[in-house]
């Protein structure tokens, strides 16, 4: 449970600074859910065959420098599919968070989170809880901007508010002009 913890703090903090989030699986039985996670967050992902060079030549394969700034591997077997993205973080210097299984190797990944990546409700349970603390950092953030902007303005409306008063030849009385 702390790893699981540890990674959705990690991914709170990264999102709520604004980061890119792209997930990753490769697995066809995933591909939906996936996706769907992704959009109704607000985030990226890939779910076909990864290309070669994505990340390390990014500029060349996706037309932008600008990677992701945490990538989460929802399905990682020992051989085959994601190693090659893997590696391409790990050269990017890009924190992973992925979910491992008895048949994965977790060297390469920052944050691993110990799970069942193999059956369909423990799929949809991490995607669900990824979501969720996505979703909560953006709102978060947007509470923050809004309060910011507020605070702004009220400054703004004290600073006008400020009275200009003055005496009068003609009366004693003080005279203010908004």
């Amino acid at each position: 449970m702390f790893n699981l913890q540890t990674a959705l703090n990690v991914l709170c903090h990264i999102v709520y600074k604004k980061g890119r989030v792209l997930f990753v699986s490769t697995h066809p039985q995933f591909e939906q859910l996936v996706q769907r996670t992704a959009r109704d967050s607000g985030e990226f992902f890939v779910t076909s065959r990864w290309r070669g060079g994505t990340f390390t030549n990014s500029y060349m394969m996706i037309g932008t420098n600008r990677l992701p700034d945490l990538v989460i591997f929802l399905n990682l077997p020992s051989l085959g599919r994601n190693q090659l993205a893997i590696k391409e973080a790990a050269q990017c210097n890009i924190p992973c968070i992925g979910i491992i299984d008895t048949d994965c190797n977790p060297n390469l990944i920052m944050y691993p989170v110990p799970g069942n990546d193999d059956s369909l409700p423990a799929q949809e349970l991490y995607c669900r809880i990824f979501k969720e603390a996505i979703l909560k950092a953006k709102r978060k953030n947007e509470s923050k901007l809004k309060r910011g902007q507020r605070e702004q303005g009220e400054e703004l409306e004290q600073e006008s508010e400020k009275k200009i008063q003055f005496k009068s030849d003609d009366n004693e009385d003080n005279r203010d002009f908004s």
